[in-house]
Parts: C-alpha cells; sequence; structure tokens
C-alpha cells in the first residue's frame, strides 16, 4: 500500500548518501535534483507532476546520488523499494514509461556535454597543457576533472556543463604517454 506525502516549499525530500529506501512519484509541484560537490550544489534538474524521483537509487541498489528540495508546495505517493520494484514488474507499461523517461534524461545529459562543448572555458594548447581563460561569472564556479573520461567539465551556478575532450600526455586513458 502506498502513501501520500504533502510537502512545503523548500523541505528536502531525499539527501545525497542516505539509503536508498522509497521512491516518490510527484502528484503536484516541482521538485529540483542537486548533486552536492564539496560545498557547492550542482543543479541536475526539476521532477514535476507525474515523475518519479528516486528511482535511481533503488534500482541500481546503491545510495541517493542527488539531493531533491521542493520548489514549490506539492503533494507525493510515496512507494518502499519493494513496492516500487513489485509495480515496475508486473505493469509492462510503467516499465517502458520508465524506461523511456530514464532515456530522456540520460540523452538530455549527454546533449548538455556535447552541445556546450564548443562553448568550453577550457582550451588545450599544442604542447598539452591546458590553458584557463579568466571567468566573468563569481568565483563560485567549480571545476569537475574526469581525467579517466579526458573530459574536463565546468559546472557554472545554474548547474549547465561546459566540457571540452582534450588529450594531455601522463593522463590515464588520453591515448598518449
Amino acid at each position: 500500500m502506498t502513501t501520500l506525502s504533502q510537502f512545503k516549499k523548500g523541505d528536502l525530500l531525499l539527501r545525497q548518501g542516505d539509503a536508498s529506501d522509497r521512491v516518490l512519484r510527484v502528484r503536484s509541484g516541482e521538485i529540483e535534483v542537486l548533486r552536492e560537490v564539496g560545498a557547492t550544489s550542482v543543479l541536475l534538474g526539476h521532477v514535476r507532476d507525474g515523475e518519479w524521483l528516486g528511482e535511481m537509487g533503488v534500482i541500481e541498489g546503491r545510495s541517493r546520488s542527488a539531493t531533491a528540495r521542493a520548489v514549490t508546495d506539492g503533494e507525493a505517493e510515496v512507494l518502499t523499494a519493494r513496492q516500487f520494484l513489485e509495480r515496475v514488474s508486473s505493469d509492462p507499461a510503467l516499465a517502458r514509461d520508465l524506461i523511456l523517461r530514464l532515456s530522456m534524461r540520460l540523452r538530455r545529459i549527454e546533449d548538455k556535454i556535447t552541445g556546450t562543448c564548443c562553448s568550453s572555458r577550457m582550451t588545450v594548447l599544442r604542447t598539452g597543457r591546458v590553458k584557463r581563460r579568466r571567468m566573468r561569472s563569481s568565483p563560485t564556479m567549480h571545476d569537475l576533472a574526469h581525467r579517466s573520461e579526458r573530459c574536463v567539465a565546468r559546472a557554472d551556478r545554474r548547474g549547465a556543463y561546459s566540457c571540452r575532450q582534450i588529450a594531455i600526455p601522463g593522463w590515464p586513458g588520453s591515448g598518449r604517454g
């Protein structure tokens, strides 16, 4: 049996690092999903009416990968991890809908990374050194270096990413030196 839960603007519904013991299906309202990176919060996206929240951790059997905070007042259906998995397993239409939503989320992230690649604030010199251009925005910008993927990503205050594939001698997986 599922339960309904009311939430108010500013309420934390899920916290990064906590156990993935439940899933929410938003019935009304809007929730922002944030990844905590050090002292910085990176906005990953928003969840609205009819969408699932917390399903990734339950599906993967891992702890929460992000924090969810209510942007507006609203209501959500709360399912235990077991209830959620049983419902998805017994309802092919729901399973297809969930797969479609996860696929769309992945595609948005891929588009965000590749679409902003050309506007990256990082440049690679012929010598393989990285040269950083001066940033106009506040010093709250946070660099994320994914060396094994040869990608230098930058997240700004709104959570927008820019990324440029680079090959630097000595970096693992760079294909050089």
